[in-house]
């Protein structure tokens, strides 16, 4: 065999082995819900998924009626569904002052779960006969099974955005909930402001002015401490920004983002952002050091959630399709249409990747996948 036969084929092996390596998409589980019911013997509304309890838990609907205390929630380990109830009757009968004068329960929603610090936190809202909106926040020692905190957060009556919270992230290691208030003048000028509930007190951290409304989650980095807060915008001359946030120093600082950005995450290692727009379809990276866009590439529009989810590998969920890219060359690695999931119209909204798992919601359906050398 002479030489270059003997490099041809060492190659071809090279790519082989390569292309056996390439993670691909993998169904763990599946699970479909029956349909919203607010007047059938199980009273409950769908919720967007969200992971729980240090990757332990997926919450996915929230009671409603006589069970509006009761959370229906996933256990990722062994697939089974369980019930969550919190002790808002009890906290309510105790604390007469907040319902007494005709208030009543709206909403209820479970912020964060720490069943290891044996702690939670939920936000509570009230209408009063004027039709003010009140909401709290309530802390709930899961040891004691009561709630033992209350802080009212805002009010709203109709002519600012108060009410306006948004759940940053909760940090198990400093056992800190950190969340974002925002609120909108009369002129329209917006005023955001950043808090945490940490050692059973609230505090702020810091306060700034946004362009415009923020209605994408933000993106939590517990690890550095830091959280990017993006604003929404669907124009190309409207140029929304991030604001990044350092949760210890509270310093903030303004990043140019995609129009509709409605997906981002931090680079595990580097200084570096990825960000992602779901009109365009442009999947951009961000040196964070100096604001300036590295890199550009299409990857499709009718995106809802990037996040990382193997050592190397970006993941990328659209209606139509699920798409891998490597971290640090974007190199599109697998993929896998929509459509192997489910037939018929497939809507992603709600989708999340969270601790390495990426959650795809399709209406009443939910797929929890992972990332391996093994294919669905």
């Amino acid at each position: 065999m002479n030489k270059c036969m003997i490099v041809f084929l060492g190659a071809l092996l090279a790519a082989v082995g390569a292309k056996a390596q390439t993670p691909k998409f993998r169904l763990v589980h599946k699970v479909t819900l029956p349909p919203n019911q607010e007047f059938g013997p199980k009273r409950y509304l769908h919720d967007d998924p969200r992971v729980l309890d240090r990757g332990r838990l997926l919450l996915f609907a929230n009671g409603l009626h006589e069970e509006r205390d009761t959370f229906h929630i996933l256990r990722l380990d062994s697939f089974q569904r369980q019930k969550l109830r919190a002790p808002i009757a009890e906290f309510l009968a105790y604390h007469i002052e907040l319902t007494g004068s005709g208030n009543k329960v709206i909403g209820l929603r479970l912020l964060f779960l720490d069943t290891t610090n044996q702690e939670a936190g939920l936000q509570l809202t009230l209408r009063d006969p004027g039709g003010m909106r009140l909401v709290y926040f309530l802390h709930w020692d899961l040891s004691r099974g009561r709630i033992t905190r209350h802080v009212r957060l805002a009010e709203d009556d109709g002519s600012t955005e108060r009410n306006r919270l948004r759940a940053i992230g909760y940090d198990a290691n400093q056992r800190a909930f950190y969340f974002l208030k925002q609120q909108k003048g009369f002129g329209g000028s917006r005023e955001a402001r950043v808090y945490v509930w940490q050692y059973k007190q609230l505090r702020q951290i810091t306060r700034f002015a946004p362009n415009r409304r923020i209605k994408v989650a933000p993106i939590f980095d517990a690890r550095r401490h830091r959280a990017l807060v993006i604003e929404y915008g669907e124009m190309r001359e409207s140029q929304p920004l991030g604001y990044l946030i350092d949760l210890q120093q509270g310093q903030v600082r303004s990043l140019r983002l995609p129009i509709t950005t409605y997906g981002a995450i931090f680079h595990p290692r580097l200084e570096r952002l990825y960000a992602y727009s779901s009109k365009s379809g442009e999947l951009q990276q961000i040196d964070l050091s100096t604001g300036r866009v590295e890199r550009t590439l299409k990857v499709g529009v009718n995106g809802h959630a990037l996040g990382i989810v193997a050592n190397g590998w970006l993941a990328l969920v659209r209606n139509n399709q699920l798409q891998l890219y490597n971290l640090d060359t974007l190199k599109r690695g697998s993929s896998m249409a929509t459509g192997r999931l489910a037939r018929g119209f497939f809507h992603a909204s709600g989708s999340t990747i969270r601790n390495r798992r990426i959650i795809v919601k399709n209406g009443r359906m939910i797929f929890l996948l992972s990332v391996g050398t093994r294919g669905v």
